[in-house]
């Protein structure tokens, strides 16, 4: 590809999101104040999936979500929000974020092929058939006639939109998404350091950095780098354990992939509601418990995999806040919250078809013990060094 259209594409791709991040910017400052700025990166991405997502049920174009956030700035222009002070003392979060798409971008572009391995195959298609037709439910491009009904396809969706309102192919959006993933990722981690830590504000961005401690047991038991990736990947019998850098490396934009930047955002949003809720009014209050239901209703449609596990701490963490505050707004919150996140993509739910186990499933045999600390060891003695 020519080098000028592949850097057209890439300043296009960042274009795009910095637009989307600017014009949501001010409507969430009254919620999340100074932090309303890295904040606005992920949840400009969930507000965009959401638009477009009901552009495809309602058979209109996926650009007309872009009205939405052209109105969003306008409005912002008209109250004066965008002053020049105010951004120049932001452009550290710009910074943080350019370093994570960088990142993720120069390994894709030393490995861009798409293949047959790990699904990179499978997903390259649902991106490519949402591209092709933007409609919801998506068309199943391994089925004929068929849909994505049977799948947590949301990522796919909000990455193929993206692709769909810039024009560009399909096998350039593919290795353009972790760009898109790492970029937003990387600011939000560096907002919850801030947000948390007196010194070392950068360090929560180096859990999509680290590796297992059995990565450099198998590279030196004579392992290639890739092999110690992948054997690491399977160590856990019967079960998996994908990282964040395997699948950068890997190049595989699967679900889980793209879904972790609002993993981050949950918890950056959670921590922020406990640390700060005394300080916010009402407003604050309801803007920030809404970004929440956002987060939390748009992740098992990212992946379902990740609303197991978050799903009952977003439960815990809002009748923690009810025990501690006592006030209205976080009792109600309780049951509004969960409402919320449930009907923001109830027609979702009512199409979909899930294929597997009914219910909940116990297959897996016991983990090996060391096993267990192969993967995790390294980790708890950190965990155990600091408490």
């Amino acid at each position: 590809m020519d080098p000028l259209l592949q850097a057209g594409h890439i300043l296009l791709w960042a274009g795009v999101l910095k637009g989307l991040q600017m014009a949501l910017w001010p409507h969430i400052r009254p919620a999340l104040g100074d932090y309303a700025y890295p904040a606005a990166y992920p949840v400009s991405l969930l507000l965009f999936a959401l638009a477009t997502w009901y552009c495809g049920l309602l058979r209109i174009p996926v650009t007309l979500a872009l009205l939405l956030f052209a109105a969003l700035a306008v409005f912002a222009l008209w109250r004066g929000d965008y002053r020049i002070d105010d951004l120049r003392g932001l452009l550290s979060w710009d910074a943080v974020f350019l370093v994570g798409f960088l990142f993720a971008l120069s390994v894709r572009f030393t490995n861009p092929p798409i293949n047959y391995f790990s699904e990179q195959y499978m997903n390259h298609a649902f991106l490519a058939a949402i591209m092709k037709y933007p409609v919801v439910p998506p068309l199943d491009p391994w089925f004929s006639g068929g849909d994505l009904t049977v799948y947590y396809y949301l990522g796919h969706w909000l990455m193929g939109s993206l692709g769909v309102v810039t024009g560009i192919p399909s096998e350039v959006v593919f290795n353009l998404i972790p760009a898109a993933v790492y970029g937003t990722a990387f600011v939000v981690l560096y907002a919850t350091g801030h947000l948390f830590l007196g010194r070392w504000r950068s360090l929560p961005v180096a859990v999509l950095l680290l590796v297992p401690p059995a990565v450099p047991w198998f590279l030196a038991a004579g392992q290639d780098l890739y092999g110690a990736l992948q054997d690491t990947n399977w160590i856990v019998a019967g079960g998996r354990f994908e990282f964040p850098v395997f699948s950068l490396f890997l190049g595989n934009v699967h679900a889980f992939e793209m879904a972790m930047f609002n993993q981050v955002l949950l918890i950056f949003l959670l921590g922020f509601a406990w640390l700060r809720w005394g300080g916010l009014g009402e407003r604050g209050r309801r803007s920030l418990l809404l970004l929440i239901a956002l987060s939390t209703g748009s992740m098992p449609l990212l992946s379902s995999w990740d609303a197991l596990v978050y799903g009952p701490i977003v439960a815990a963490f809002l009748l923690l806040l009810w025990v501690r505050e006592r006030d209205n707004i976080s009792r109600a919150a309780v049951v509004a919250v969960p409402g919320i996140a449930l009907l923001i993509y109830l027609p979702y739910y009512i199409l979909l078809e899930p294929a597997g186990i009914g219910g909940v499933g116990w297959g897996f045999p016991p983990t090996d013990p060391f096993a267990f600390l192969a993967i995790w060891g390294g980790f708890l003695a950190i965990v155990y060094a600091a408490v």
